[in-house]
């Protein structure tokens, strides 16, 4: 078998992969879900002909490798097996520029604008800001003020939403697709559907009380999924419609929708 090329020395296992790759049941699925994960990391390819049940693990994770891919590439200014992305030649300076430059602060200003714009008045991810973790704020943001409004939503700012959302999924390590789970029982709270404990959908009203501890120590976010498993074990209905939702967001990240 003829040896892959790659540059790339290492790249972090996520705890993500590892519970992924432990709901999955059969070795061959595992090792298909490990290989797409390896070949995407290693050598920048794209899994082809992944069974369903893989191919969904796979999705719910593409984001994060996609990412981990590009950060390698933007740091090392080449691709997995060494070839330069930038010709090494090229003047830098070449082509001029128009007009004046900015200086430092008028830069700090903008960027400081940036942060403080409203969440509520932005309809898609502004230069800079990760669409998956953008889409992900707005969501939720658009159910709360949709059910609650006042002023605390109503003047909620888009740089501290998503600041939030990368920590749910980063740091907390927090899957897209239960995050969209856990929004479709907020809202079937909030719509007061029959058999649906609207308990946390009048306690909850933004995203950064997901990461909020009870008195008990434990998350919000980890007492609120095991209701909600509770309630798609009651509603198998719901499950598809999860899934086009969790589907949909993916393309959207990805420019596809």
């Amino acid at each position: 078998m003829a040896k892959k090329l790659t540059k790339r020395k290492a790249f972090n296992f996520l705890r993500s992969y590892f519970d992924l790759l432990n709901e999955l049941e059969t070795d061959a699925d595992k090792l298909q879900f490990l290989l797409a994960i390896i070949n995407k990391q290693f050598l920048d390819e794209n899994p082809k002909g992944l069974n369903f049940v893989v191919n969904l693990c796979y999705e719910s994770q593409r984001h994060v490798v996609e990412k981990s891919v590009k950060g390698y590439k933007d740091k090392t200014k080449q691709d997995l097996i060494g070839n330069p992305l930038q010709d090494p030649y090229q003047d830098p300076t070449e082509g001029g520029t128009q007009g004046p430059t900015e200086g430092p602060c008028q830069q700090e200003e903008e960027k400081e604008k940036e942060e403080e714009q409203l969440i509520k008045e932005i309809v898609s991810p502004p230069n800079g800001v990760d669409p998956l973790y953008f889409y992900i704020a707005k969501g939720y943001h658009k159910m709360f003020y949709d059910h609650k409004g006042g002023k605390t939503l109503e003047q909620s700012k888009l740089s501290e939403w998503v600041k939030t959302a990368r920590l749910l999924i980063e740091a907390d390590n927090i899957e897209p697709l239960h995050l969209i789970t856990i929004k479709y029982f907020l809202q079937s709270g909030i719509d007061k559907d029959k058999g649906t404990d609207s308990f946390w959908s009048d306690t909850i009203y933004s995203l950064a009380a997901l990461r909020k501890k009870g008195k008990d120590g434990t998350y919000k976010f980890d007492r609120i999924k095991q209701d909600a498993k509770k309630w798609l074990a009651k509603n198998p209905d719901k499950e598809p419609l999860i899934y086009q939702a969790y589907n949909n967001l993916m393309k959207k990240v990805n420019g596809e929708h």
